[in-house]
């Protein structure tokens, strides 16, 4: 089942750093950069406590954060100090780059979650594991996969338990895309019984 949770976090955390970016728009137009630069990180600073303060496990998201939201909050206050200006135009040119950002960061991050489960119904429906597994096979999601460009993968590897050959069964699936965010084409690439201490790191584990 696709991970809403996965989405959900990550529209959260756009969100968030798209409120940040606001507010530091708002004090940079009511104060200036330098003012509004020091109630921003007083903001910053009282928001990441106060997220510590709830729960110790937030102490690594918002270290990942922090330096997007530095940089939302920079742009942010140029912006509205260039509102200040009466300089529109290149205000709202300089919170351009966040907004593609963002956009394209979330499309692409809701094209991998939804990936996942197309790729896993793609083996379940495949001829070549259907008939060498079980009908009581468990496919289990993507343990690993190998990133194009660092953005998508374009292999996916996906353990299967209650193979009539194996305990457990490693099936490799190659993803091709007409472009990034377009449709994938899965293809079987290999199914092996390696397991990841067994296989040869230097030798594509379809060759092995």
């Amino acid at each position: 089942m696709t991970s809403t949770l996965g989405i959900s976090v990550i529209l959260l955390t756009q969100l968030i750093l798209l409120a940040l970016a606001l507010v530091a728009v708002v004090l940079g137009w009511h104060s200036g950069i330098r003012k509004g630069a020091v109630a921003y990180l007083t903001t910053l600073i009282f928001f990441s406590f106060g997220a510590f303060v709830f729960s110790a496990l937030w102490i690594i998201p918002i270290a990942a954060l922090l330096p997007f939201a530095l940089l939302s909050g920079g742009l942010g206050l140029a912006s509205g100090a260039k509102f200040r200006q009466g300089k529109r135009l290149l205000a709202v040119a300089l919170l351009s780059p966040l907004v593609i950002y963002w956009t394209g960061l979330t499309a692409i991050q809701i094209k991998k979650e939804r990936e996942l489960q197309q790729v896993l119904d793609f083996v379940m429906s495949d001829k070549v594991v259907t008939k060498i597994s079980e009908k009581n096979m468990v496919i289990h999601p993507p343990g690993a996969w190998k990133m194009a460009n660092g953005l998508l993968p374009f292999r996916y590897e996906i353990l299967i338990t209650g193979s009539r050959y194996s305990n457990q069964l490693y099936v490799f699936v190659d993803v091709s895309r007409s472009w990034l965010l377009g449709n994938p084409i899965f293809t079987v690439a290999c199914v092996t019984t390696l397991s990841v201490g067994a296989r040869d790191a230097s030798v594509d584990v379809c060759k092995q």
